[in-house]
């Protein structure tokens, strides 16, 4: 559908246009206008958020579109959609309204919501406004359950806001002592554009609350695809610790509750069955277990008769988990249960029988040496979760700046392909400033993974590091490699190690606060994906360092995925199994090297394998200008040269 350009700049709120916008703008009204799916690869700097905002309003202007629905991984990334509507409204004058939305639980006034996991303060939550107990929720809605005046006041305020934020919304309703998730929900229900997490658009139940919208009249965007794979299967995935276990079993003490011997009975299978995966395959890696073998140890220790027996039982602890969160709350605790965690995760355990769903066990050790076992339970197809609601909204766009290979995400999400729409753009930061190197002295493919390896790893990297005159990340493929490799660095470098829950905002802060850091991260981790690691505009780092090839890991886990990607793609199960989720992590570390046309930085792959057969995989940026060396004083002469010569 044609378009003049003066009916999609009216809503640009920038003087000039950056290199491909205006091709992205036409793209996404198109995109919109038609009710297709459009799979976007477009590199940093383009300008992607308010291209998609742009497209989106000249569609909904001609009356071509529904409501839109903006899902990110990241809360910095929807500060980024908020700015962008602000300019955009204030620039066009365009009479729209827009919610930016977080969590209930980041939204909560009560001071117990905090530090709970959110499977613990949902159920307080549901049960304070289920009884009447809660004050802010209350004082929402008046007794014909309509909105109350206070809330009128402050929905009052966010529409002459036009993008009311969820932040500012909590100010205000913490002045009015009101729910802010409450009157943000009330607020979102009518707003043109509603912008949150991944969770809105993935899980039914939250999005009609938040919408109360048929899936088919939401125009739905998500932003950073790339990881859209994993979180949608992790939303249908569950695991279990004995550290979980032990504190569930001091639980059922202090609460006096029977639990027939189960929690005990299955803290003792896991601690034997992980002893077991230690022995044989060490530490974090995934040996798999029959779903039948552990429901049938414990038909047998709990004295039950059969499966469903059993499934009652786990069900009537549920209740008792629920009742436990509640007596904290009232107690002034954490309304915490981990009797309920514990059930709930054998619940999902004995229910989902289906062919996508694969178990296993490991063995852990915290940051005290200390190890645990681990039970997991793991969706290993995305598209149960993906697929109903890509296809099912009435047009959808998917856009990364690393969807290198589309076909990949569109098959494992299971994308209709008769809807899509592609648009490739190359990358639009000047090519010299940006040298890649590979160390081809060194790997870390496993079958030669042995100490003496690892050792000469460090000491290259250490010397790497004295000549990168400025903030460096290096990034692991495994926090195991991690911890062993950083051990033997010798730097004065201030360090910052990645840990498992780790914010994106300490990152930030350390690298803020020291001109020489260093950022020691995992490939997919919290610091390699979704950080934008920038101060006033430009990139952080001088050095993106990038230790072995980020595969994934082999483990009887990984190979049951194999497996599966055999059954359902054929020839293409390696590609899509190993080979592309390797090239998606090491494109998303190295992302956060160049952040703006002024940034001049090294990309350093230390693996051999970079510059044989697996450099025909990367894409032609990448292998254009790319050198690679034996010899360590050459990669440093390399390094140094290019980073003090700013010609």
């Amino acid at each position: 559908m044609a378009v003049p350009w003066s009916a999609l700049e009216r809503f640009f709120p920038y003087p000039s246009y950056r290199l491909y916008q205006q091709e992205l703008i036409r793209f996404v009204y198109k995109v919109f206008a038609d009710g297709s799916i459009g799979i976007i690869h477009a590199p940093t700097g383009i300008g992607k958020s308010v291209s998609i905002l742009v497209g989106w309003l000249a569609a909904w202007q001609t009356g071509n579109s529904g409501r839109l629905l903006v899902v990110t991984r990241t809360k910095s990334q929807l500060e980024i959609y908020a700015r962008e509507l602000r300019r955009i409204k204030e620039c066009s004058g365009l009479d729209f309204t827009a919610a930016v939305v977080k969590g209930r639980q980041s939204m909560c006034l009560q001071k117990w919501s905090q530090n709970l996991s959110y499977r613990d303060f949902l159920s307080v939550c549901r049960r304070l406004r289920r009884e009447g107990e809660c004050k802010y929720y209350n004082a929402v809605y008046d007794e014909r359950g309509r909105a109350s005046r206070a809330a009128v006041s402050a929905l009052k305020m966010a529409a002459m806001e036009g993008v009311a934020s969820a932040d500012e919304l909590r100010q205000v309703c913490s002045e009015l002592g009101l729910c802010p998730y409450e009157v943000m929900k009330l607020h979102a229900r009518y707003a043109d554009i509603v912008c949150g997490s991944y969770n809105y658009a993935l899980m039914e139940g939250v999005r009609g609350a938040l919408l109360r919208q048929s899936l088919h009249r939401l125009d739905i965007v998500f932003d950073e695809a790339h990881s859209l794979p994993e979180y949608a299967a992790g939303l249908l995935s569950d695991e279990l610790t004995t550290t979980s276990l032990s504190r569930a079993r001091r639980e059922i003490t202090t609460y006096e509750v029977d639990d027939w011997g189960l929690v005990g009975a299955l803290q003792k299978i896991l601690s034997r069955w992980s002893k077991n995966v230690y022995q044989n395959y060490g530490l974090d890696r995934e040996a798999l277990v029959k779903r039948d073998t552990l429901i049938e140890e414990l038909i047998e220790k709990t004295g039950t008769k059969d499966e469903t027996e059993l499934l009652t039982l786990v069900q009537g602890l549920i209740d008792e988990g629920d009742a436990i969160r509640w007596r904290r709350s009232l107690q002034g605790k954490r309304a915490i249960s981990y009797l309920a965690s514990c059930a709930e995760f054998l619940q999902a355990w004995i229910v989902h029988t289906e062919p996508y769903y694969v178990r296993y066990v490991m063995a852990l050790e915290d940051a005290r040496g200390r190890r645990r076992g681990l039970l997991g339970l793991r969706c290993i197809d995305p598209s149960i979760a993906a697929s109903p609601v890509i296809n099912g909204a009435r047009a959808t766009v998917l856009m990364s700046g690393t969807l290198w290979s589309m076909d990949y995400y569109i098959d494992v999400l299971g994308v209709d392909r008769e809807r899509v729409r592609r648009l490739n753009i190359p990358p639009v930061y000047p090519p010299e400033n940006r040298l890649i190197l590979v160390d081809t002295a060194v790997t870390t493919k496993y079958e030669e993974r042995r100490p003496e390896l690892l050792k000469e790893i460090a000491r290259r990297l250490t010397e790497i590091l004295e000549v990168v005159p400025g903030r460096v990340a290096v990034y692991f493929p495994s926090y195991e490699l991690m911890k062993t490799i950083m051990r033997d660095v010798e730097t004065s470098r201030p360090i910052l190690m990645e840990r498992h829950g780790m914010k994106h905002e300490e990152a930030i802060s350390f690298l803020s606060s020291s001109h020489t850091g260093l950022i020691a991260g995992v490939a997919r981790g919290k610091l390699s994906e979704g950080v934008d690691m920038v101060e006033n505009g430009r990139g952080m780092l001088k050095a993106v360092i990038i230790v072995g090839l980020p595969y994934p890991r082999k483990s009887e886990l990984q190979e049951a995925i194999s497996r599966y990607y055999r059954q359902k793609y054929g020839a293409r199960a390696r590609k899509y199994a190993y080979e592309l989720p390797c090239l998606t992590a090491l494109a998303q570390a190295a992302g956060r090297l160049i952040r703006s046309p002024a940034d001049r930085g090294v990309i350093l792959i230390m693996d051999r394998r970079a510059a044989t057969s697996f450099k025909r995989k990367l894409p032609p940026d990448w292998r254009r200008g790319m050198k690679a060396y034996q010899d360590l004083r050459k990669i440093k002469d390399e390094i140094s040269n290019f980073l003090h010569n700013v010609n």
